[in-house]
């Protein structure tokens, strides 16, 4: 399929439902993303994907919208397409996560609101992503893992430019590495980050979150 092919055929065995809804629109749209029958670089046209679903553009639109918020569609000249890794600059991706996240990092540490409840909750969602099988649902509940300890900074602002930062790369990662395993190696060094965390070491924390999203992006 090129970029400008029929996409009839990435949805031949798509049965409509009757209570038909935008969350399906998208719930197919970014099954047939992740198992490449839309391969990365192919355009989505409203009017084609309103006619191969037999409704409206209103909810493919909205299914489009959504699934360009969480990264997986990119601008194009056309409207919209599957995001590629050219489509993103992953050094800079990088560097602001590295940015956004050791300042909350230092605000959250530096406020010595050592919270045990959200300590032991993360600790619970990192025990909980090595036993799930689904890489959607280890990327969703990682970036939930990162936020219940970035949210001790009671920096909401900050906050939210994290979280899109973490959104925009979820999307990334999930076209990439779909169905591979998390390497133990990115498990590990996230249990480490935790563990440097309930020490309140500033400099310790800052230099695993350093190596947590470093060996994250050497994945690509």
């Amino acid at each position: 399929m090129n970029n400008k092919s029929d996409l009839s055929a990435a949805f031949q065995n798509v049965k409509i439902p009757y209570d038909f809804t935008r969350d399906y629109v998208e719930e197919k749209i970014l099954e047939a993303i992740l198992t490449n029958r839309i391969p990365a670089g192919t355009s989505l046209r409203q009017e084609e994907l309103s006619r191969i679903f037999n409704v409206s553009r209103t909810p493919v639109r909205e299914a489009l919208r959504q699934l360009a918020s969480k990264g997986f569609l990119v601008e194009d000249t056309m409207g919209l397409k599957v995001a590629t890794l050219d489509d993103v600059d992953t050094k800079e991706l990088k560097s602001m996560r590295i940015l956004l996240e050791q300042e909350i990092i230092k605000q959250a540490l530096n406020n010595n609101t050592n919270n045990e409840d959200a300590f032991q909750k993360a600790n619970n969602m990192l025990l909980e992503i090595n036993q799930l099988p689904d890489y959607i649902d280890k990327l969703s509940l990682r970036i939930n893992f990162l936020l219940c300890l970035f949210k001790q900074s009671q920096n909401q602002l900050l906050l939210e430019h994290v979280q899109q930062v973490l959104q925009k790369e979820k999307g990334l990662f999930a076209i990439r590495f779909y169905q591979k395993k998390l390497s133990d190696q990115l498990y590990d060094n996230c249990y480490a980050f935790l563990q440097t965390w309930e020490t309140q070491d500033l400099n310790q924390t800052l230099k695993q979150h350093t190596i947590l999203i470093e060996t994250l992006y050497k994945q690509l």
